[in-house]
């Protein structure tokens, strides 16, 4: 498909549902790569409270 051949209808559908399926990855991995960066100051602080608790 590439290379410039002439693909059916229905080649086509398939490449549109497997682009829009990882487009959706892509954007769950952004998403999550996000989120684990906005907890860092929070897992942080719940390191310290961990690591200074005498039940550990």
């Amino acid at each position: 498909m590439l290379d410039g051949e002439i693909v059916r209808g229905e080649e086509i559908e398939k490449a549109k549902t497997g682009a829009s399926t990882l487009n959706r990855l892509v954007r769950a991995y952004s998403d999550h790569q996000a989120a684990l960066f906005k907890s860092q100051p929070v897992r942080t602080l719940l390191d310290i409270v961990l690591s200074s608790n005498p039940a550990n």
